[in-house]
């Protein structure tokens, strides 16, 4: 299996050097079909869930009907539009081979469970004091990443909102240790502070299975306090942005209107096609949303058979009471990644993408078989 893994790899490697940079200039620069060809060769000798190898497939389909749609069909007034989708298909699928290799270096390499949680904590106060430093309008590191005021109107280190939020929700479950729950108080004063309400519900919500499956007689009074929280929260914020349920709308309209809600309408599209107004969003906002809209019913069903391999893996491991020491806290990161990702897009960015993969590789290798 190493062997295999590490042939996987190598070619990932390969793909991201040699089609990598290119892939940013003109359509016909290489044939990048050859260059997916390879990538999920790779992906399929790395040591990942087999839904994840589908749904690599999946992408990489839709990615090289992309390919031959604008080598066959390139009328000049449309080039401008299929060039744009070319390179937004062609970065999404580089994306998604990165972040498996990724996921495979972690099943490789099999690091301490420990070891990730105290980095977890590590990183989730430098974002506290960061977010902290901001509040007083002091920013040590500036980084000017207001790219657009659609994107974001927070200029600085700290980014979008919404996206430090999700990074400070999946550090959260590295608190739930003795000694340790001290680090949540100043994590959701942070997230007061950023008003992004999809964190706020993802953190409480790991917090809430956490209780149940670790304090069994004092776990439901958890779950109550913590819900009572979240509804405090919610209407403390008031949020009135309907961005999101016009995405929804307008996406089953989109799809619906020319018959395309089983293929999608390619990997990178959705960029491309909501630059209208009242969902202008560059993004769904919600993982799921986006996977159907792009690559049709078989992307979530890929998505679903995952998630069904996840709550089976887990009934299994408590039913036979083989919890490892921290299978709870792997389990706790996989509700903050669930929970950010029907909220907003982890899965997209970098940072959180790399928090989330990391719950993903933790929460296999904590519930393997092995310890059943």
């Amino acid at each position: 299996m190493t062997g295999r893994a590490h042939i996987g790899l190598l070619a990932l490697v390969f793909v991201v050097i040699f089609g990598g940079v290119p892939s940013f200039q003109a359509p016909d620069a290489h044939n990048f079909i050859a260059y997916y060809a390879i990538a999920l060769f790779g992906v399929g000798l790395l040591p990942v869930h087999w839904t994840i190898k589908l749904f690599a497939g999946i992408a990489g389909a839709s990615a090289v009907y992309i390919q031959i749609m604008i080598a066959c069909v390139q009328p000049r007034s449309l080039a401008g539009l299929y060039g744009k989708l070319y390179l937004s298909a062609n970065a999404d699928f580089q994306f998604i081979m990165l972040f498996a290799g990724l996921y495979a270096m972690f099943m490789i390499l099999r690091p301490g469970m420990t070891t990730w949680l105290n980095m977890l904590c590590a990183i989730a106060m430098i974002e506290v004091m960061r977010v902290s430093w901001m509040r007083l309008g002091w920013d040590p590191i500036y980084i000017p990443v207001n790219i657009s005021d659609s994107i974001t109107d927070a200029p600085g280190t700290q980014g979008n909102p919404g996206w430090t939020g999700m990074a400070l929700a999946m550090c959260g479950p590295a608190f739930f240790r003795s000694r340790l729950w001290w680090g949540l108080a100043p994590i959701m004063g942070a997230m007061y502070i950023l008003q992004s309400l999809t964190p706020v519900i993802a953190l409480p919500g790991a917090v809430m299975v956490y209780a149940l499956f670790k304090f069994r007689r004092s776990g439901a009074i958890i779950v109550v306090i913590t819900a009572i929280v979240i509804l405090g929260l919610y209407f403390l914020y008031d949020p009135s942005d309907s961005h999101r349920f016009v995405n929804c709308r307008r996406a089953w309209e989109i799809c619906t209107e020319r018959n395309l809600w089983f293929m999608g309408y390619g990997l990178g599209s959705w960029i491309m096609l909501f630059p209208e107004p009242g969902a202008s969003f560059h993004r769904a906002h919600c993982e799921p949303l986006q996977v159907w809209f792009e690559l049709g019913f078989m992307g979530v069903l890929a998505m679903l058979l995952y998630a069904r391999f996840l709550i089976l893996r887990f009934v299994r491991v408590v039913k036979r009471g083989a919890m490892s020491k921290h299978g709870l806290h792997a389990a706790a990161g996989m509700v903050t990644v669930i929970l950010c990702s029907l909220g907003n897009f982890p899965f997209h960015l970098a940072g959180t993408a790399v928090l989330a993969v990391g719950w993903m590789a933790m929460f296999e290798k904590e519930t393997a078989w092995q310890r059943w």
